[in-house]
Formats: C-alpha cells, sequence, structure tokens
C-alpha cells in the first residue's frame, strides 16, 4: 500500500483461493487499518468480471496476441508434469500454490521445438 499512489484505481479480480472457505482466516482483523489507507489515499477499488466486457473480446484477443508475440507482454505458467498428477495440481490452485496460470502437461508439446 505505500508504493500506491493517492487516487489510485485498483481493480479486484481472481478470488479463486478463497472460494471454499467457510471461516475467516484466523490472526488479526487489519480491515480497519487497510480501510484507514483507502481514505488517506483517496483509493477506488472496483470489482472486475471479465464478463461485463464480452464485446471487447475480439479486439483483446487481436492486440493482446501482438503484445505477447513482440514481448509487450509477458506471462507466468505453473506446469505440473503428467496426468496422474492433475488433483493436486488443482488442489494447489485452489490453495493459491500456483503463480499465474496453472496448467498440466500431459505430453510434450508437438507445436514447441
Amino acid at each position: 500500500m505505500t508504493l500506491v499512489n493517492d487516487f489510485a484505481r485498483i481493480p479486484v479480480c481472481g478470488r479463486i483461493v478463497h472460494y471454499n472457505q467457510t471461516k475467516l482466516p484466523e490472526g488479526p482483523d487489519r480491515l480497519i487499518p487497510f480501510m484507514g489507507k483507502i481514505l488517506i489515499k483517496r483509493l477506488m477499488f472496483r470489482g472486475f468480471i471479465q464478463s461485463d466486457h464480452l464485446e471487447l473480446l475480439p479486439e483483446f484477443r487481436l492486440e493482446m496476441a501482438q503484445w505477447v508475440k513482440v514481448g509487450k507482454i509477458r506471462y507466468q505458467e505453473d506446469i505440473v508434469d503428467g496426468f496422474e498428477n492433475t488433483n493436486s495440481a488443482f488442489q494447489g490452485l485452489l490453495q493459491g500454490r500456483n503463480r499465474g496460470k496453472m496448467l498440466v502437461r500431459v505430453a510434450e508439446d508437438p507445436t514447441r521445438q
């Protein structure tokens, strides 16, 4: 939060790690100091769900493909080898053990040399 500019706009998306929680995590409640930072810095948080913007999908696909191709956008993948490890990979995804897209490699990719 110390690096966030005053009046910043912060999108909120991707809470998959919390989908199966049945109670709040243990530990101190940091909400009150966090809300204080939001107030002092005059921040705006807004929920973001990609399905709210489906009309932009064709344009996004064209632009993103080009940006990835030229290296303007980089992405992270966590790759788990072996179909037999699918369950543990999925559990890791739900527990937030991955960074980036979680993939299970079941065979070598013939398109990559």
